[in-house]
């Protein structure tokens, strides 16, 4: 009888020890839980406060920058601002000294394509200077005296950002339309059966880079970039893109040569829809016989064109459509894009 009361005093003992040590776990493990959420509320805090000041610190050190360079600074104001001319560069350059002594003349200077264009501005200090064609051009201006030069760069410009041309291609449903019909896209003539590709060209009314008679040619480009590969005269870092599926295919297709498309293509004349006005251009071509070779061959349209004074814009990043065709059928792509400034 001693002998099992025993055995059950143990046995509540060890029950009792392991409640205890279950609660004390318990216990441990809620400490822990909280002690680990204190301990993320406050690394998130530290974080959002670093954020914080370092946010301030730029915002201080940007605002420091800028009114040393203010302090600098000769100029209390300037502007550039440029068109084309003759195959030229117009740049007119205008600032506002803070202060200009007796003796000092201001200049303005233009860095662009390794030479450097120089002109004293007049009594508005305002210059004109004609600079070759550059993909890239640096205003400088400079006060000169006999004591010595003084000269402020601006930022560089990139030329071609300034010089872009908005369109819309749109593929023609051609197979609702019947022989000698109308499509209603600005009345292109379109026969049944026809694939007939649509270029809209809007110009900026208020300052347009062109229009309509400044044009001399127009054309789409035909380029079938799988030929081009099987036969290996596509640029080794294009092809490798493209065969990767890399949409930076035709920025690498134009870096090593910059009217790639242009050059290794098939020229498609364009037509111009009259009656559409100066500022916004209908071209269109009837790409048929392309289609009908179903040569199962993925092809890009670009697109160029060339005015009187001899500059050219082109679609050279990204094509203005794409298509192929195939005994199993065709495929075609359309949209936006921009025309960009050729250079020499």
């Amino acid at each position: 009888m001693k002998q099992s009361n025993l055995k059950t005093a143990a046995l509540l003992l060890i029950l009792l020890l392991l409640c205890a040590n279950l609660l004390f776990m318990y216990q441990t493990k809620q400490e822990l839980a909280r002690l680990n959420n204190n301990y993320s509320a406050t690394y998130n805090q530290m974080q959002s406060g670093l954020a914080n000041l370092q946010y301030q610190v730029q915002n201080n050190y940007n605002s420091v920058e800028n009114l040393l360079k203010e302090g600098q600074s000769f100029l209390s104001d300037s502007s550039v601002d440029f068109t084309l001319q003759n195959h030229q560069l117009l740049v007119t350059m205008r600032a506002v000294p803070k202060e200009l002594k007796s003796g000092e003349t201001l200049f303005a200077r233009v860095e662009a394509g390794g030479k450097t264009y120089e002109q004293a501005t007049d009594a508005d200090y305002q210059a004109v200077l004609a600079v070759d064609m550059a993909e890239e051009i640096t205003p400088v201006f400079v006060i000169r005296s006999d004591a010595g030069v003084r000269q402020e760069s601006l930022d560089s410009i990139y030329v071609a950002d300034r010089f872009i041309v908005p369109f819309q291609s749109t593929w023609l449903d051609s197979l609702e339309s019947s022989s000698g019909a109308t499509t209603g896209l600005d009345s292109i003539p379109l026969s049944k059966g026809k694939h007939v590709l649509s270029m809209k060209i809007q110009l900026n009314e208020t300052s347009p880079l062109f229009t309509r008679e400044d044009i001399e040619t127009a054309s789409f480009v035909v380029l079938s970039t799988s030929a081009m590969e099987e036969s290996g005269s596509l640029p080794e870092a294009a092809a490798v893109a493209r065969a990767a599926g890399d949409p930076e295919f035709y920025k690498l297709l134009t870096a090593e040569d910059n009217d790639f498309p242009l050059t290794h293509g098939e020229m498609v004349p364009a037509s111009l829809l009259d009656g559409t006005g100066d500022f916004s251009l209908l071209y269109y071509a009837d790409f048929t016989s392309f289609f009908e070779k179903k040569e199962n061959i993925q092809y890009e349209i670009y697109f160029a064109l060339t005015t009187k004074d001899g500059v050219s814009y082109a679609s050279l990043y990204e094509p203005a459509a794409t298509f192929s065709s195939s005994e199993k059928g065709s495929d075609s792509g359309c949209g936006n894009g921009s025309l960009t400034l050729l250079f020499p």
